[in-house]
């Protein structure tokens, strides 16, 4: 992919990276104009590395490059502030025409894949019962929170202090719960919900150590 970018594109390549903290301190540093972040990094969650670029280092713009399941990555890629998303199977030129328009400013997804995106949205708000919020305990908004925050299950099982297998199960039991189909979905929900609580984990909180803060 370096090779491609480079040739005759106009486009500097300054810096490859695979570990998470690496990846994000590196690019604190050196400040590229356009990241390019795979959705299936191979130490965490994409979604997780993307909004932490866009948290640390706001002047840098994120094309996100997804290999599977591109409708539902591409929502969550929005939900993370992404400017772009792309298939990592698209030719060399279009990807260098992509990280032009994000380079000067603009976004970029596919008005394809964006309409039904915005379909798929729009059949979600119809099919939930908005009783349905009623129902959702402390430790399922919290969950929700993480996911629309782009934290992985790892990750989100480490603030619960829960097994990774625990956390993963509680997911899919929201997504029965809700009538959702994937994390995504439940990431959007939680935006639209506007589940976005400033949570304190601790040992004495409700439900396992978690305590929704007042100020939120």
């Amino acid at each position: 992919m370096r090779i491609a970018l480079e040739t005759g594109s106009g486009i500097e390549v300054i810096g490859e990276y695979s570990l998470t903290s690496e990846s994000v301190l590196k690019i604190e540093t050196v400040k590229p104009d356009v990241a390019l972040v795979s959705m299936r990094w191979p130490a965490t969650d994409g979604l997780g590395i993307c909004r932490d670029i866009r948290n640390r280092v706001p002047e840098t713009k994120v094309v996100m490059l997804s290999s599977t399941s591109y409708e539902e990555e591409m929502l969550a890629s929005i939900i993370m502030g992404a400017s772009g998303h792309i298939s990592m199977n698209a030719p060399g030129t279009e990807l260098t025409r992509v990280i032009h328009i994000v380079a000067n400013g603009s976004t970029f997804f596919d008005q394809r894949v964006t309409d039904r995106v915005i379909s798929r949205l729009r059949e979600m708000s119809n099919r939930i019962n908005p009783d349905t919020l009623e129902t959702l305990t402390d430790r399922d908004v919290a969950i929700l929170t993480m996911i629309s925050d782009g934290r992985g299950n790892e990750e989100i099982g480490q603030r619960l202090k829960v097994a990774t297998t625990t956390v993963r199960n509680h997911i899919t039991r929201l997504r029965s719960k809700l009538g959702l189909r994937s994390r995504s979905a439940l990431a959007a929900y939680a935006v639209r919900r506007e589940l976005l609580y400033d949570w304190n984990i601790n040992p004495g909180g409700s439900e396992g150590g978690m305590e929704r803060s007042n100020e939120a």
